[in-house]
């Protein structure tokens, strides 16, 4: 790749996420996610986390620290106190 194509403006990557997002929407049904790693040098959250949930809830995606047991690619179903803790 040359240098080129891996500048990236704020507006592509703008792109990227909301045509992930809009892809992720389609997959999941409600209340419905997938436990992922964060362990990823790209990845700079503002709290080093190892797994976060990433899950549809009323029609949008959301991302959340995940600290329990289940491994990564576990898919989830939430339930309401899960929905509360957000």
């Amino acid at each position: 790749m040359t240098e080129q194509q891996l500048s990236l403006s704020p507006q592509d990557l703008t792109n990227a996420v909301l045509i992930f997002s809009s892809a992720l929407s389609l997959v999941f049904q409600d209340k419905q996610g997938i436990i992922i790693s964060a362990d990823d040098e790209r990845i700079q959250l503002p709290e080093p986390t190892e797994k976060l949930l990433v899950f549809k809830l009323d029609e949008s995606i959301h991302i959340q620290k995940y600290e329990g047991d289940l491994e990564i690619g576990s898919v989830v179903t939430l339930n309401s106190s899960e929905e509360e803790s957000e």
